[in-house]
């Protein structure tokens, strides 16, 4: 041959490695390797094209890899409020409960009797007991050892794609969603 192929030419080669495109698509890519705009395909912008093609696929194959920490990080920058926006909610949200409780007692006591009311307390404390003795010491835990638990697991490198494959989809979407949401 000349070194050069043209339009008819790279639709052979592409066929004959497995990739079935129209011509309108092989044209498209034609004049992407065409650098000169000669019509004709030389080695050199073959190759120059493959290289790129390459290092273009590692490229996204790495950002696929670490893709879920960063979509992780910037959804914690999203929803993490400031400190002092944390402490005041958490506030507002306690005196909330307290007042709605407090309301809830009167009105029970009202309605039912004062010895019903302190079976209903007694109930109340209970529950509250178990939930900070038992329920949030685990929550806590949980919460804790998970980037332990993922550190040990992305150790292996076929359960590592598995988990930054299921990361990366999840978190993706929840962070396309949230940008929906939020008109950016």
């Amino acid at each position: 041959g000349s070194g050069f192929m043209d339009v008819t030419e790279l639709r052979t080669l592409l066929s004959e490695i497995g990739f079935k495109m129209s011509r309108r698509h092989v044209k498209r890519l034609a004049d992407v390797l065409d650098q000169d705009a000669n019509e004709e395909i030389s080695f050199n912008e073959l190759i120059a094209w493959y290289d790129a093609m390459c290092k273009e696929a590692a490229v996204r194959d790495e950002k696929r890899k670490h893709g879920w920490r960063k979509h992780a990080a910037a959804c914690q920058r999203t929803l993490t409020p400031h400190p002092y926006v944390r402490i005041a909610l958490a506030w507002v949200c306690m005196w909330g409960i307290f007042a709605a409780l407090a309301m809830i007692s009167i009105v029970f006591s009202v309605t039912f009797g004062s010895n019903t009311t302190r079976q209903l307390l007694l109930s109340w404390t209970f529950a509250e007991v178990q939930t900070l003795s038992i329920e949030e010491p685990i929550m806590i835990a949980l919460g804790a050892s998970m980037p332990w638990i993922i550190d040990r697991l992305t150790a292996n490198e076929v359960i590592a794609e598995i988990v930054n494959d299921i990361l990366a989809s999840t978190v993706g979407a929840c962070i396309s969603t949230l940008k929906g949401m939020l008109g950016s």
